[in-house]
């Protein structure tokens, strides 16, 4: 009778070993499954937030680049943005019987072969004479002979102050016609940096869109 209770005490004991052991392994189950989930939150949370990088990088890059991808007619974007410029008193000469004034009104007027015949006259007198090449220049370029504005407008950047800047814009505009977009991109942000041009505004629009652009 004792060994019978001995036994049954024996498989009691056995038992609440085994229930203590179930419970314990109950809780580090809780514990390595609150951790997996804390784990896994963190990965979700990190994978988040670079997918949001990603896609704010991806439209950063996309709206950068978007308007050097598209599409551009060099020639319609050129006569969308060239208009005659306007000569100040200034930068005619001194007088109304001045040659200078005399061509810079010529060219205004529309008058393009006397204002060149007058600026040629000038420069075999002067031929160092910045606003000559500037006239002659644009109106070369107004009669469409791109090749022959570019070689006239050339001399005038050296110059610097508003009248380079101006040659430097309409330069850069007969680039863009010609497709030579580097080379127009290399213009228009010299003119957008210049805060006293009046061209500063449209060299920034149009440099953003030919800067990363490569030439035909």
């Amino acid at each position: 009778m004792e060994e019978l209770r001995d036994k049954l005490l024996q498989h009691l004991f056995e038992i609440n070993e085994d229930k203590d052991k179930i419970s314990e392994g109950l809780k580090l189950s809780r514990e390595t499954y609150r951790a997996y989930r804390h784990h896994s939150q963190r990965i979700k949370t990190y994978y988040l937030s670079m997918v949001g990088v990603g896609l704010a990088a991806a439209l950063f890059l996309g709206f950068a680049f978007l308007p050097s991808l598209t599409r551009l007619n060099s020639e319609q974007v050129f006569r969308q943005n060239y208009q005659r410029f306007k000569f100040q008193i200034n930068d005619r000469g001194f007088g109304l019987t001045d040659p200078l004034t005399l061509s810079a009104d010529l060219y205004m007027g529309g008058r393009l072969d006397e204002a060149i015949r007058k600026v040629d006259s000038l420069l075999t007198v002067k031929p160092d004479e910045i606003r000559a090449f500037l006239i002659k220049g644009l109106a070369e370029l107004d009669k469409g002979n791109y090749q022959a504005a570019k070689a006239a407008l050339t001399p005038v950047i050296g110059s610097g102050g508003s009248l380079g800047t101006t040659a430097e814009w309409y330069l850069s505009l007969i680039d863009l016609r010609d497709a030579k977009y580097q080379s127009a991109a290399e213009g228009l942000k010299k003119v957008k940096e210049d805060s006293n041009s009046p061209y500063s505004k449209k060299a920034a629009k149009l440099y953003h869109r030919l800067r990363y652009r490569k030439n035909k």
